[in-house]
């Protein structure tokens, strides 16, 4: 990626960040893929640090009306993911998740339709 952006101060954090969201996505699909919710949550926190860095550390330095179009970039693409996301999970996961934790019990008498 440096060789494509030599000539931006920035090239290397972009060049960052356009792999950390490239794993991101790969790390999302691999965890819907294996039907873990542990992959998908780092997939997603990943994406979320990566953003959090393009919005804080790459438009540092992007004149104003750049960085706004970028905002309403990112903005657009957060709000199509959640939707994509949402829509998309239960499809994918058909119910049958992996919880990658083995303690997950509900008491029986807490909340019942037989307590009280």
């Amino acid at each position: 990626i440096d060789r494509f952006l030599a000539d931006q101060p920035n090239a290397r954090q972009t060049g960052f960040s356009i792999y950390w969201g490239l794993y991101a996505i790969a790390l999302l699909a691999v965890g819907f893929r294996r039907r873990s919710a542990m992959v998908r949550y780092v997939g997603l926190a990943l994406l979320t640090l990566t953003v959090g860095k393009v919005l804080v550390m790459d438009l540092a330095q992007v004149r104003t009306v750049y960085r706004v179009i970028s905002f309403l970039g990112v903005g657009l693409l957060l709000v199509a993911t959640s939707v994509a996301y949402s829509k998309l999970a239960p499809k994918l996961l058909g119910g049958n998740e992996s919880t990658d934790s083995e303690e997950e019990t509900r008491p029986q008498g807490a909340g019942g339709e037989g307590s009280g």
